[in-house]
């Protein structure tokens, strides 16, 4: 990576390698992008998480034994 933001050149002493001039416009829009991705990606995540909360809870609220059905604890204190 360091040698696409050089240049060789040659000189009397051998060649040598000199810095480009940095682009400050596009290296931040690039953090920006970069940026702006991070936080979509949190975000979704973010509401995936929550629809999983919420459907846990939905479920929690309803009956979990249906009429009926045997419980851990009673089913074998029949005798």
């Amino acid at each position: 990576m360091p040698s696409q933001n050089r240049h060789t050149i040659a000189n009397n002493s051998g060649i040598t390698e000199m810095p480009s001039k940095p682009n400050y416009n596009y290296q931040r829009a690039e953090r920006d992008r970069a940026k702006k991705a991070s936080k979509e990606m949190k975000a979704q995540e973010k509401k995936q998480q929550a629809a999983l909360r919420k459907a846990g809870e939905t479920s929690e609220d309803a009956p979990s034994d249906a009429v009926g059905a045997p419980d851990a604890e009673t089913s074998g204190a029949k005798e």
